[in-house]
């Protein structure tokens, strides 16, 4: 078993000036927090994989899982849930259906389920764990290099999940806690392009869209702002609601070209990467507006390759973009993607 401390923020109180005029502060020190956690899984598993007809495959597995979850939890010193555990069982299987049409592009579809076992919160003091988040999941696709210069890839799937497991601010302090949304449900699809013209150039691209919505989501914790700072903790009803870090659409598009030079390959990279709105709270109120990103690199490398010289830039454009949103009773934070960086790499390989 494992133990692990963790050490909630110290904040800051602002005291009334002193009588000498200065302002004066006191910290707030937050709890401190030492879980342990612990269990143990067990899993057996089968798969096969059969040609029912030629260029027809059958693929049925199967996978039976059994977990234990054990936790404690010790506060400022005091022992406050002494090892409490739970079991999780659960069987899980795959059907799945292959045709190849040709020798250059073949079908499937697949029908499958699985689960992610309860677990405890290791920031709280609570010792009762959520339940196992479980996902039956349907997928259909096509994959084609229909010309020796050119590979076109499709998915579609649909996803259907219960009791998915989510996380967010405490309404009392700086901790987390974590809660099921009872159902959540994603569908959506994928297109991906490759061209290679010639032997020194590769165009890539692909555009992804997503429809991904809480079904039955009525008692999610959401922050409302307020003028005076920090925010309102409420409990809503959050189904119909689009779910955190779910954009509608995202994709990318890039390019790899090289070119015999000086004894050596000259190499020059690029990619753009882009992502409509997505939300970061169950109200869908914290959100990052679309953005897009961009990276680029150039090097070269001798005949022999046993080294390699580059030059990179990464967020070429120093897109402020948040990385993530945390809205929480006292205060809302964030973290940004990194602004441009530029820099250069020697490999040396022996």
């Amino acid at each position: 078993m494992a133990r692990r401390r963790l050490f909630l923020p110290v904040r800051w109180q602002f005291l009334p000036p002193a009588l000498d005029g200065r302002e004066s502060y006191s910290p707030l020190a937050g709890p401190t927090l030492e879980p342990d956690l612990g269990g143990r899984s067990f899993a057996g598993f089968a798969d096969a994989t059969y040609e029912a007809t030629p260029g027809l495959f059958v693929n049925l597995g199967g996978r039976y899982t059994t977990e234990k979850r054990e936790f404690s939890q010790t506060v400022n010193g005091t022992l406050v849930v002494n090892d409490v555990d739970r079991t999780f069982n659960k069987f899980n299987y795959k059907v799945g259906l292959r045709y190849e049409i040709s020798n250059t592009t073949n079908v499937y579809a697949s029908w499958s389920t699985a689960f992610k076992s309860g677990v405890y919160n290791m920031a709280s003091t609570r010792n009762v764990p959520v339940e196992p988040e479980e996902i039956k999941a349907a997928e259909f696709g096509i994959k084609s290099d229909p010309l020796n210069w050119l590979r076109v890839n499709l998915a579609t799937y649909y996803y259907d999940y219960k009791n998915l497991q989510l996380q967010s601010k405490d309404s009392l302090g700086a901790g987390y806690i974590l809660q099921n949304a009872a159902n959540a449900e994603i569908y959506g699809g994928e297109l991906e392009l490759t061209v290679a013209p010639t032997r020194d150039l590769k165009l890539r691209g692909a555009l992804a869209y997503t429809h991904a919505r809480y079904k039955d989501f009525t008692a999610a914790q959401g922050f409302l702002p307020r003028a005076d700072g920090g925010n309102t903790v409420v409990t809503l009803d959050a189904s119909g609601n689009v779910m955190t870090r779910a954009p509608k659409w995202s994709g990318n598009v890039g390019f790899d070209c090289g070119h015999d030079l000086g004894g050596g390959r000259l190499s020059i990279n690029g990619n753009l990467s882009f992502s409509s709105r997505l939300y970061y709270d169950f109200a869908n109120i914290f959100s990052q507006g679309a953005y897009t990103l961009s990276n680029m690199s150039i090097g070269w490398t001798p005949e022999s390759e046993k080294w390699k010289v580059s030059l990179w830039a990464t967020n070429l454009t120093n897109e402020k973009v948040f990385q993530t949103m945390r809205p929480g009773a006292l205060s809302t934070d964030g973290f940004y993607e990194q602004p441009r960086k530029i820099g250069g790499t020697v490999e040396v390989r022996f």
